[in-house]
């Protein structure tokens, strides 16, 4: 069974190489064309066309991480199961909230400290697979799930350690993606 599922993902990891690397040609002819529109009537309507091409590949992406990302919280929720708090669901949504918010820092810290980003990868990352990752309606499931089950107290633990660690873990991978950036690009960071 998982050697299955780890061949629909490797499947879908190939196919989604493809669509990256046809959006950054689309991505990159466009802008191409909007420098040699300058001087080429005929270059405009190719331009038009390109640019409606982008704003598709746009939302392409965004389409493209968000499966990515909803493949990857289902299959974590498969692996991590009930864990600590008895129930199946809150491990698993507390593990990808916090992943997901260190991830979330990353991309941010980096960018903040200079790291240029196109804009396709930066809607599959942060718009479509981090958005698809994590997610607060599972967290508010969860919480109203332990409160019923279980009692306010592992409730309240669940709430704390979801907002502290998601937190905590953004603000951390921040500061490292900033010293990162600046160690290996020489720009300003941390």
């Amino acid at each position: 069974m998982r050697c299955c599922g780890f061949y629909v993902l490797l499947c879908f990891a190939m196919m989604f190489l493809r669509f990256v690397l046809l959006a950054f040609l689309c991505y990159y002819f466009a802008m191409i064309c909007y420098d040699v529109s300058m001087f080429c009537f005929a270059c405009n309507y190719l331009l038009c066309f390109l640019f409606v091409l982008l704003f598709f590949v746009m939302f392409l992406a965004v389409a493209a991480g968000g499966a990515c990302g909803a493949l990857l919280r289902y299959a974590l929720s498969l692996l991590i199961g009930a864990g600590f708090f008895g129930i199946a669901g809150p491990m698993a949504t507390l593990s990808v909230n916090i992943g997901g918010s260190a991830m979330m820092g990353l991309l941010v810290g980096g960018m903040a400290a200079g790291l240029v980003l196109p804009e396709p990868w930066r809607l599959f990352i942060a718009v479509g697979f981090l958005g698809a990752l994590t997610t607060f309606s599972s967290f508010a499931l969860d919480a109203g799930s332990l409160l019923q089950r279980t009692g306010q107290m592992m409730s309240l633990v669940y709430i704390c350690l979801s907002v502290g660690l998601s937190l905590l873990a953004f603000g951390a991978a921040y500061m490292l993606a900033g010293m990162l950036t600046g160690m290996l690009f020489g720009r300003g960071g941390g």
